[in-house]
């Protein structure tokens, strides 16, 4: 074999190699100071989740864009299937994160005698939920602090999570388990949609007049970019908060980045468009060849 490119790699460059490649904290961060060989492979599985998400929007546009060569059902249950795995893999993601940070937590001394005595004496649990949750009410910076001696800005930086993580388990537990499932997905001459009236999505998204196709339709794309972008940006957000409150090994590779090359990489503008609002909708050309 003689490869000459890659398709599918997180490589090391000091910048990258093209212009859809994807730097993503979370990844660098993780690669460069803190892959030891039992944190590695779940860096690993969450790069792959990273992976499967955008190979998911990808997927969803091209279901937009070959509608008319799709039956109506086809469309619409390939759609809503995709949509379902998404909220898995976005909720199972915050317990890899969590269960990164409990590992090496586990081998941190703290300087201080007590707190390294309340250290010792609680380990962080392995699950993102009973780090934020008690009993369905939101963990007090204060409780965090008490029970793991977690330093408070990363206290903060969970709590900073909860909203979203809140919606995210909430919608991915009606999906899965069988409290109403994904809603009708419905393709308009503006690409995919699901009803307004649905309360899904509540408090995950909050309709603008651009979103609306008509006084019962709105826009799917908002919701795919929240649930991708909010997780990827969740990562990258706790690991960041908690390296600067530890003392990591310098970085493998000084002065270069981590990158993530994927084939579905060209999905991620879209998604960030959508997430300030610049976008509403997808291009109905949408895709690799439309950047």
């Amino acid at each position: 074999m003689k490869p000459v490119d890659a398709a599918h790699s997180d490589y090391v460059a000091e910048r990258a190699a093209r212009e859809d490649d994807l730097f993503v904290p979370f990844i660098d961060l993780m690669w460069q100071r803190a892959s030891w060989p039992d944190v590695a492979p779940r860096i690993s599985a969450i790069s792959d989740d990273f992976h499967n998400l955008f190979a998911s929007v990808a997927k969803l546009q091209l279901f937009q864009r070959l509608a008319g060569e799709l039956s109506t059902y086809d469309h619409e249950a390939f759609a809503r299937t995709e949509l379902e795995y998404m909220f898995t893999v976005g909720r199972s993601i915050f317990d890899l994160v969590q269960e990164i940070i409990r590992t090496i937590w586990q081998d941190t001394k703290l300087s201080n005698p007590e707190d390294e005595r309340r250290r010792r004496s609680r380990k962080l649990p392995e699950r993102f939920s009973r780090v934020v949750l008690n009993r369905g009410a939101t963990t007090s910076q204060e409780e965090l602090v008490d029970t793991y001696a977690l330093p408070p800005a990363l206290c903060q930086a969970y709590l900073r999570q909860v909203p979203f993580f809140v919606q995210l388990r909430r919608i991915r537990e009606r999906t899965v388990h069988g409290f109403g499932g994904v809603p009708r997905i419905a393709l308009t001459e503006r690409g995919l949609a699901i009803s307004a009236a649905d309360k899904l999505f509540d408090g995950l998204i909050t309709w603008t007049d651009e979103h609306h196709f008509n006084d019962r339709l709105v826009s799917l794309l908002p919701i795919v970019a929240k649930l991708v972008i909010g997780t990827v940006g969740a990562c990258s957000d706790l690991v960041q908060a908690f390296a600067r409150q530890i003392v990591l090994p310098p970085e493998l590779a000084p002065g270069k980045h981590i990158f993530v090359r994927s084939p579905h990489s060209f999905v991620v503008v879209p998604l960030l468009a959508a997430v300030r609002n610049d976008i509403a909708w997808w291009p109905r050309s949408a895709g690799p060849n439309s950047r």
